[in-house]
């Protein structure tokens, strides 16, 4: 038998070399590409990109010119940590779990299967390294970009996706919000105007917009379009205006007479930590009058 284990190797040497060296050859190319691609990360961050607790506290917050405190900025990176750890090793529930209510109702309408279909299925279909940049801090809600890329050491797998990007918030609470969400907030704000009532009911913010969900009551005996003027606004707390996006909701803003219902509103704003402050309809055709109504939040 080891005879013809001799004999096979001596008339199959150079074949059998070439496919050790091929596999050495492998394995050294996926070590320097993912050595490259933390290096990467290293420099554009200064912080180690890996799966363990980063080394910067990150305590400044970049766009909003803020600072929060080394503890928080800890805090803060352990659950993030920990969020993505869970997603590594596949345990969904265990991640979901760590999301604010706000996030879950909001973003995956309270529905684990959601969340595993539009964020976990999407980004974690191979094991992740990630680096993050601590961007903006508004009321002791701490938003991070955080840069997710292979690791190809880890399991293997290759994906031809290179790299997402997400902004994950931090709450006062040390929940998640992800997917670009921010916050939300209960408003319950109502104008003045007995022709027409208008009640802000709710704020989402999200990094690249920011949405209104209103109720709105006509107690006229004629119908009013709210779509006519293009002048529909928010204003934050700086006194600056953001144009309400009436795109695909015209039919919706046509209110009949003595008509209730809902409609969501969403805002061209990108987050900038200023709190909206402010809805305003300006001229408004109520009762063969223009009149312009504004509803404080």
């Amino acid at each position: 038998m080891f005879n013809k284990i001799i004999r096979l190797y001596n008339q199959n040497r150079r074949k059998f070399w070439t496919i050790i060296a091929i596999i050495v050859v492998g394995l050294l190319l996926l070590r320097l590409a993912n050595y490259l691609a933390k290096l990467s990360l290293e420099r554009q961050n200064n912080a180690t990109p890996t799966n363990t607790t980063t080394t910067n506290s990150q305590t400044y917050s970049i766009i909003s010119d803020t600072n929060i405190s080394t503890s928080r900025a800890n805090k803060n990176n352990e659950e993030i940590e920990n969020f993505i750890k869970y997603c590594n090793n596949k345990q969904i529930k265990n991640a979901y779990d760590m999301l604010s209510d706000d996030c879950k109702k909001y973003v995956f309408q309270d529905d684990i299967n959601r969340f595993e279909k539009e964020y976990y299925d999407i980004i974690f279909s191979a094991s992740r390294l990630y680096s993050k940049d601590n961007w903006i801090t508004s009321n002791d809600y701490t938003t991070y970009k955080v840069t997710y890329t292979n690791n190809l050491l880890s399991d293997g797998k290759y994906d031809s996706q290179q790299s997402f990007g997400d902004y994950i918030t931090v709450t006062p609470d040390y929940k998640l919000n992800i997917s670009k969400f921010v916050r939300a907030r209960e408003l319950q704000s109502t104008c003045d105007n007995s022709d027409i009532e208008i009640t802000a009911i709710t704020n989402e913010t999200y990094i690249e917009n920011e949405t209104l969900e209103v109720k709105i009551k006509n107690n006229t005996i004629n119908d009013i379009d709210l779509g006519k003027t293009n002048k529909i606004y928010i204003v934050d707390s700086k006194d600056k205006k953001y144009n309400v996006s009436t795109n695909g909701i015209e039919e919706m803003l046509k209110i009949k007479s003595k008509e209730t219902k809902n409609i969501s509103l969403t805002i061209n704003k990108t987050y900038n930590a200023r709190k909206v402050k402010e809805l305003v309809f300006e001229g408004i055709t109520v009762n063969g009058q223009e009149v312009t109504i504004k509803i404080d939040f």
